[in-house]
């Protein structure tokens, strides 16, 4: 008889502990789908040109974002979007006016990269805003770690390209450039010209918008194996230029231990040698005599 009341109070305990479970279950289903409800309202709204409406707008965004956070609170995009709109408001000059600091933005950021350290935008995102705060420190940590785990994405190229000629890091910012463009493929111009004026204050690198080249120029103490040079192991077109203070004896390309191309003297003691779509850290340049040489030139198109 005893037997049968135990096996009874099991039962009751182990109906109890399913639906408790299944109650907290569905109240999860339920706040996650009603957050994410808000959170989509939140990028549906449309901003207009009246800034006391647009104030508003920020407002009720805001107010949607916190009610998404509160109802699920382990969202890395809810914290992430809010800062996007925080940051968006600081550009248009509204911040004061809706009571946001910069430290928000940080503060949230980095609360999307703890809830999911792998996504790459995040810190794509909080890197680029450490740059425009002036704090190279942590804009190279952050842009750095988003490059490692986003390696062929194109706008990680574009902010350390970004980032690299801000910090007159010319040559690491030529190599970023590099990928940037093996990686964009397309439609690189637009970007690349919007680099043009950081370009015009640099000293080793020059752009040529009219004929769409850039060019990095090594003016001493340079290595003529591209491997040792830091070139990466990408398929591109290259154009070398080599200056030397006389005439050469010898000045060909080799693709390891093997002649590839001579270049072409085009005069004044300057030649030139257009390489095809190969992996540029498989070459060097032999030079005699190796004294002559003066100055080279690396030009890339877009």
């Amino acid at each position: 008889m005893r037997e049968k009341i135990i096996s009874k109070d099991i039962f009751y305990i182990f109906f109890g502990a399913i639906t408790i479970l299944f109650i907290f279950c569905l109240h999860f289903i339920l706040s996650s789908l009603k957050a994410q409800l808000f959170y989509q309202e939140a990028l549906s709204k449309n901003f207009v040109e009246v800034e006391v409406e647009k104030i508003n707008i920020y407002k009720e965004i805001f107010s949607l974002f916190d009610k998404s956070i509160f109802l699920s609170n382990l969202n890395a995009a809810f914290y992430e979007k809010k800062a996007d709109f925080i940051l968006k408001a600081f550009e248009e000059n509204l911040n004061n006016k809706l009571f946001v600091e910069e430290k928000d933005i940080e503060t949230l950021y980095k609360k999307a990269i703890n809830l999911n350290p792998l996504n790459y935008a995040y810190h794509l995102k909080l890197g680029w805003f450490y740059f425009k705060q002036n704090n190279l420190e942590l804009a190279q940590k952050y842009l750095s770690k988003a490059h490692l785990l986003y390696p062929t994405d194109y706008q990680t190229y574009f902010y350390l390209i970004n980032f690299y000629f801000t910090t007159k890091k010319e040559w690491e910012g030529f190599k970023k450039l590099l990928y940037f463009i093996y990686y964009m493929k397309d439609n690189t111009y637009q970007l690349l010209n919007s680099l043009a004026d950081k370009i015009s204050g640099l000293s080793l690198i020059s752009v040529d918008k009219n004929l769409r080249l850039i060019k990095f120029s090594f003016l001493k103490n340079f290595d003529l194996n591209f491997k040792n040079m830091g070139l990466p192991h990408l398929k591109l077109p290259l154009i070398i230029k080599v200056y030397a203070k006389k005439d050469l004896v010898k000045l060909a390309l080799y693709k390891g231990y093997e002649f590839y191309n001579e270049f072409k003297n085009i005069g004044n003691n300057i030649y030139e040698l257009e390489l095809d779509r190969n992996y540029l850290d498989d070459f060097n340049i032999q030079i005699t005599p190796a004294n002559a040489l003066e100055k080279m030139e690396f030009i890339v198109k877009f």
